[in-house]
């Protein structure tokens, strides 16, 4: 919306934040995000209990950790906070900037130890997980990874100047892919849940 209107300039000229900080995508954005957000809450505990099933119907041969579970809640609730921050007129930049980099960085630790804990639990039992579903989790946390090894590393070196709108569009570039690498790779529990019913107890 913000470039279709000519607000915002298109990737990778603009952050995720600067093209929501417009009327009237600044109310759609918020909207949906927050609401996306109780979504990932239910998203992370679904996964939890998934993992703690998995892991009792095939002998219970590793412990299924609550880092899992907390680090993506926790993550969550500073996601929260960075959307709720976003306006068209005063915002808290401070709060808004040092929220969305603790939720991306607590995000890519969890959703890394996620993988490796499913990992784990496939060489015990490979029939719980496809080779696809795995594979492809593993793809794109090494593609996060790799995205945020080269952006580090890049860090240490010469600074490129910024664009003519200040912003560095190294940055910008690994924000919206880490973005899309998080997204692909809950979209790749699709394969997992299948058999997974989320039921309350009578």
């Amino acid at each position: 919306m913000a470039v279709s209107t000519g607000q915002e300039k298109p990737f990778p000229q603009a952050t995720i934040t600067m093209t929501a900080e417009h009327f009237p995508q600044v109310i759609v954005f918020r909207l949906n995000m927050m609401f996306a957000g109780g979504v990932m809450l239910l998203l992370w505990f679904c996964i939890y209990w998934w993992l703690q099933k998995v892991n009792k119907l095939i002998g219970g041969p590793i412990t299924i950790s609550p880092i899992i579970i907390w680090g993506g809640q926790i993550g969550t609730f500073f996601f929260i906070m960075a959307i709720s921050t976003i306006d068209d007129g005063y915002m808290n930049d401070d709060l808004h900037s040092t929220s969305a980099v603790i939720f991306f960085i607590v995000w890519f630790l969890t959703v890394n130890y996620l993988t490796y804990v499913m990992r784990k639990l496939k060489k015990f039992d490979h029939r719980f997980i496809s080779d696809i579903s795995i594979w492809s989790k593993m793809l794109i946390c090494s593609a996060m990874l790799a995205c945020w090894a080269i952006e580090i590393y890049k860090s240490f070196g010469p600074q490129p100047p910024p664009n003519n709108l200040g912003i560095d569009t190294a940055v910008v570039v690994v924000e919206w892919v880490t973005t899309l690498l998080i997204c692909l790779f809950f979209w790749t529990f699709h394969w997992d849940f299948k058999e997974f019913k989320l039921v309350m107890q009578t």
